[in-house]
């Protein structure tokens, strides 16, 4: 929610990139010197002892050279050229605005080659620490294997420690954050040591509270990503295996959107809401979200044991992507498409993979082999395509089961 006499377009901006106060650490090793709200957002940030003015604005804007665009941002900076240390930083704010907009980068972005983001800070810090879940999903990939309980001293460690590696996003996900009463104080002390996003990974049922919802933002949450896999309560309810999500997650929607903070919505793309996705669509942008995000399942956990059910065979996305996509154009939403390999659909999908990142599931356990039938393979069609420098593959478990007949390898 945007604060007194600050512009709504500002509020988006800092919803990416945290406060723009004098003085905060916006990058490891670069604070801001100053922040203008006006037609114009100007940042100015000082890098290594050198000021770097840097001009950040929402998009649409027609006409110009742009550093680099994302779906809501434009980016552009003042001088002939930053010095490379300067460059880095703007790359590190570019590549926050994407990941918060969910989509690829302009083509302009990060064109001449300097230090990768990498170089500057370390990725997000994806914390799933709580062991309970309200829903039972048909596609979980916690389930049965389940998370561990942490005390809350080796979380706010494990926190601290994060930030201390150049770490500045947190990700408060698996199984389901909202039921740890602890949230609030892991949030508070993650803003307190100078993470600029939290961001919190929800089923929503709890955020259904304007109280609740109000006391983790004002905590500190800087973004949410609520799940939401139906338009309609009976499949909701079968896809969750509970009858009362539907209602949990409408309402939550209804309550962030009147607390100014619309979410964006992850949804698991499976063979009973394929058809169902346009509405799906309109339904998410009449509540006011602009993000939205589908999942191919990773078939491990209860998608592995559920497989047939919950994994849609790769032949069957193309038309129904392409019907979710010209809905979300129509919606204006920004849509990306995860895990999904790029032959398989059309030029018209938006097809994105992961952001790489630290996921501890169990404190002290980061770095164990991913689960089984997360591992992805390039299989025979994929040596002659075009786009397998870009592709990070299918999964194993898909080839394993149903061969690879689907992949359609695009000429170089």
């Amino acid at each position: 929610m945007a604060s007194p006499g600050r512009s709504a377009a500002f509020a988006r901006l800092e919803a990416a990139l945290g406060p723009l106060r004098r003085g905060r650490e916006v990058a490891l090793g670069a604070r801001i010197v100053s922040a203008i709200d006006a037609a114009v957002i100007g940042l100015r940030i000082r890098v290594g002892g050198e000021t770097a003015p840097v001009q950040l604005w929402l998009a649409p804007r027609g006409g110009g050279a742009s550093f680099a665009r994302t779906a809501s941002f434009e980016v552009r900076y003042d001088g002939p050229d930053l010095p490379p240390q300067a460059r880095a930083v703007v790359q590190v704010l570019v590549a926050r605005l994407a990941a918060v907009d969910h989509t690829a980068l302009g083509p302009e972005a990060f064109a001449t080659g300097v230090a990768t983001n990498a170089a500057v800070e370390a990725p997000p810090l994806d914390l799933a620490v709580f062991p309970a879940c309200d829903n039972q999903c048909r596609f979980c990939t916690n389930r049965p294997t389940g998370i561990a309980q942490v005390p809350l001293d080796a979380i706010l460690a494990r926190v601290v420690e994060g930030r201390r590696a150049g770490t500045n996003c947190l990700e408060l996900s698996a199984m389901e954050p909202t039921l740890d009463r602890r949230l609030p104080e892991i949030v508070a002390e993650a803003r307190r040591v100078g993470y600029t996003t939290v961001h919190l990974v929800t089923n929503g049922h709890r955020l259904a509270r304007r109280e609740v919802a109000r006391g983790y933002l004002d905590a500190g949450i800087t973004r949410v990503t609520l799940s939401l896999h139906a338009p309609d309560d009976a499949t909701e309810a079968r896809l969750t295996a509970n009858p009362r999500s539907f209602g949990r997650k409408l309402q939550a929607l209804e309550t962030l959107a009147a607390l100014g903070a619309a979410p964006a919505i992850n949804s698991v793309l499976t063979p009973a809401n394929l058809p169902l996705l346009p509405r799906l669509a309109a339904l998410i942008a009449g509540a006011g979200v602009t993000r939205w995000n589908l999942y191919f399942p990773l078939p491990s956990g209860n998608a592995q044991r559920n497989f047939d059910e919950v994994v849609p065979r790769l032949e069957d996305l193309a038309p129904r992507l392409a019907a979710a996509a010209a809905a979300a154009r129509e919606h204006r939403l920004t849509l990306s498409v995860v895990d999904v390999p790029p032959c398989v659909v059309g030029a018209e999908v938006p097809v994105g993979r992961r952001i790489d990142k630290v996921i501890a599931n169990q404190i002290g356990r980061e770095g164990a082999p991913r689960p089984p039938g997360q591992e992805r393979v390039h299989a025979a069609p994929c040596t002659a395509c075009s786009v397998r420098p870009a592709c990070p593959g299918v999964f194993e478990e898909i080839v394993a089961r149903r061969g690879c007949a689907a992949l359609r390898p695009r000429a170089r």
